[in-house]
C-alpha cells in the first residue's frame, strides 16, 4: 500500500464495520483527515524493547529510534510496516525467522518499527510504501539501504546483510556457539543421550536419537550405573581472514567402574 497510515482513533469512521474503522491518511498527514486525531509521535516502549512472542526481534519505536538504530554500535535491519496491511502480514514468518537466527547476534540487530504507531524520520525513510525494508550499516547510519527485492524471504536477507556488512552468516553463527551451548545446556543434552546410547545398544541409532529427543522420559537408567559425561568447551576466536568464529572441544569422560570384579 502506497501512501497511508491508518488512524488509531476507535471512534474514527464510527458509521464503517469495526475492522473497517480508521481512515488511511497521507504519509505526509500529521492528523487524521476524518477526526482529526493528530498521528502519535511514539508508541510506548516494550519491556527490554523486545518481542516477546518472537525471539531476537527488536521492537523500535518513535522515542526509541534514536537509541537502538541510528546510535547503535551494531548494524540495524529494519522494517517498516503496519499489521493491518497485507504485504507486510506476509512478510512476518521470514522476518521472524530471520530474528530468531540472529538472536544471540551482537553485530545485526533485527528490529520492527510500526508505522502508524509511530512517526518515522522522512530524511532517513522518505518512501511512501509499506512494507520498507532497510540495513542502517554500523559507521554509516544516515544513509541507511534500501532492500528493494520483491522476494522477501530469509534467504535473500541473509544474502543482502552479507553483501552490505561484510558479515557471513557461517561467521555470525559460529562466534556465537558459546553463548548457545550455554543457553540451551547442551552438555547435559548430549551427556543424557550418550548415557542412554550407552545403556540401550541398537543398531539403528538415527531411529533412537529420534524417539529418544521426542520423549527421553521414556528411557531408563538403573540409577547406581557408572554413566559418562559429555564436556563442551566452545570458545570464540579470530580466524585468519579476521572474522570471528569458534573454536569447539567436545570429549566424553567416562568414570572408571566401581563393580566388583
Amino acid at each position: 500500500p502506497r501512501g497511508v497510515w491508518k488512524c488509531g482513533n476507535n471512534k474514527c469512521q464510527p458509521d464503517r464495520p469495526e475492522t473497517q474503522k480508521g481512515l488511511r491518511n497521507a504519509p505526509d498527514a500529521k492528523v487524521c483527515q476524518a477526526c482529526g486525531q493528530r498521528k502519535p509521535l511514539s508508541a510506548q516502549r516494550p519491556e527490554n524493547d523486545q518481542d516477546p512472542d518472537h525471539p531476537g526481534l527488536k521492537i523500535v519505536v518513535g522515542d526509541s529510534f534514536k537509541s537502538l538504530v541510528t546510535e547503535s554500535d551494531n548494524h540495524s535491519f529494519v522494517l517498516v510496516t503496519a499489521d493491518w496491511c497485507p504485504a507486510s502480514r506476509s512478510m512476518y514468518p521470514e522476518w521472524y525467522k530471520l530474528a530468531k537466527l540472529l538472536q544471540n547476534s551482537e553485530k545485526i540487530s533485527v528490529c520492527k518499527f510500526n508505522s502508524d504507531d509511530n512517526e518515522k524520520d522522512v530524511s532517513l525513510f522518505p518512501e511512501n510504501y509499506i512494507p520498507c525494508v532497510k540495513l542502517f550499516v554500523k559507521g554509516n547510519k544516515s544513509q541507511p539501504i534500501l532492500f528493494d527485492d520483491n522476494q522477501r524471504t530469509v534467504v535473500n536477507f541473509i544474502h543482502f546483510l552479507e553483501e552490505h556488512t561484510g558479515e557471513t552468516m557461517k561467521s555470525l553463527l559460529s562466534s556465537e556457539f558459546p553463548k548457545y551451548v550455554t543457553k540451551y545446556n547442551l552438555e547435559d543434552i548430549f551427556t543424557s543421550l550418550v548415557r542412554f546410547m550407552s545403556h540401550h545398544r541398537t543398531s539403528y541409532p538415527r531411529r533412537f536419537m529420534s524417539l529418544y529427543f521426542s520423549d527421553p522420559n521414556a528411557f531408563g537408567i538403573p540409577s547406581n550405573k557408572n554413566l559418562p559425561k559429555v564436556q563442551i568447551v566452545a570458545t570464540k576466536i579470530q580466524a585468519a581472514d579476521g572474522s570471528d568464529t569458534c573454536k569447539t572441544e567436545i570429549s566424553i569422560v567416562v568414570p572408571e567402574s566401581n563393580e566388583k570384579k
